[in-house]
């Protein structure tokens, strides 16, 4: 069967196309995700002028997507705390000498406290756990493809229903020479 729809250009249908060159073959969703999609990978050597070493947790987590990692512990998060304590204390000793240099200085370090704990913990205060690769893969991809079998839907039924039974998106994800049997298949 041949698409004849106006919408070939999707990333739905791009990935279904590259799965179908593959018939047999499965793809890992993190490949079949960035063959059309722009990497914006930071490297350790781009680290930040004032000193931010967020690249390095970038690399960790492209060299490593299975598993989520934390994003602080604590250890750490009880020595902010502390130290956001001091830094409150020193804020209100400043304001009471009027020295507003220190104020400023003060509201800048707890600014970049409350900055890092509210990226590192959700609102509840739980430590946040990088989210995995290739769940964010699978998920875009799937996105994609249903999106185009929506599409499709309304010009070509027939062929939108052939790619849903042919076409698996998981882990990995692969062209199917048998059609798949789902339970409950909704294309629109």
């Amino acid at each position: 069967m041949e698409d004849t729809s106006e919408s070939g250009s999707l990333k739905g249908k791009r990935y279904i196309d590259e799965l179908r060159r593959n018939v047999g073959e499965t793809i890992h969703p993190n490949r079949l995700y960035s063959l059309y999609n722009v990497q914006k990978v930071k490297h350790i050597e781009d680290k930040h002028r004032d000193g931010c070493y967020e690249p390095v947790l970038d690399v960790y987590i492209v060299n490593n997507p299975e598993p989520g990692i934390p994003m602080t512990d604590k250890k750490t998060i009880d020595a902010i705390k502390k130290e956001v304590m001091a830094i409150t204390y020193a804020l209100e000793e400043a304001l009471t000498n009027n020295d507003l240099a220190k104020v400023d200085d003060c509201q800048d370090r707890l600014e970049k406290y409350q900055r890092y704990v509210s990226e590192c913990t959700t609102p509840w205060g739980m430590i946040r756990k990088t989210n995995s690769l290739t769940r964010k893969s699978i998920a875009a991809i799937y996105r994609a493809v249903e999106y185009y079998y929506r599409s499709l839907e309304k010009t070509d039924p027939k062929l939108a229903k052939y790619y849903s039974e042919h076409v698996v998106i998981g882990n990995p994800c692969y062209w199917s020479e048998e059609p798949i049997k789902r339970k409950k298949q909704k294309i629109a």
